[in-house]
């Protein structure tokens, strides 16, 4: 058997951590900037991506453009032309953006979302009562 390098599993930098075509499992750094890059997690003050595709974030501030997510948390966010499945930000400011679910205190921008704050938050409970009542049935079966 021979064994590939698959790259690096985990980033940990004090400092700025600068990626063009990479693709990185996991970053943590005081600064993440990525050019056509993947990153699988991404832990920082401030994560800045272009042309990219991002799993998760979370940043004091997000800066994401033409690029895609799954999550992004963080204080401040900053999208453009981008897609993402959750947004999750104090002050969000959105340039055609697509997500599945926003939730911000101040959002501003073009924003397309299937659900918004309130629905997010009843999904959120209608999903944990049904899993309640789904085990309440198991248990008296």
């Amino acid at each position: 058997m021979s064994s590939q390098n698959q790259g690096p599993q985990k980033i940990d930098v004090e400092g700025e951590a600068i990626f063009r075509q990479s693709a990185v499992r996991q970053v943590k750094a005081d600064t993440v900037n990525a050019n056509l890059s993947a990153i699988g997690l991404s832990q920082s003050g401030t994560t800045n991506v272009e042309m990219s595709a991002l799993g998760t974030s979370f940043a004091a501030h997000t800066d994401i453009k033409t690029s895609g997510a799954v999550v992004v948390g963080g204080g401040s966010v900053r999208m453009h032309n981008s897609t993402a499945q959750w947004v999750v930000g104090g002050n969000i400011d959105a340039s055609n953006v697509a997500t599945l679910a926003l939730i911000g205190a101040s959002v501003t921008g073009n924003v397309r979302t299937l659900m918004g704050t309130r629905s997010a938050i009843a999904f959120g409970i209608a999903l944990g009562i049904s899993s309640l009542i789904i085990r309440l049935i198991r248990r008296v079966l």
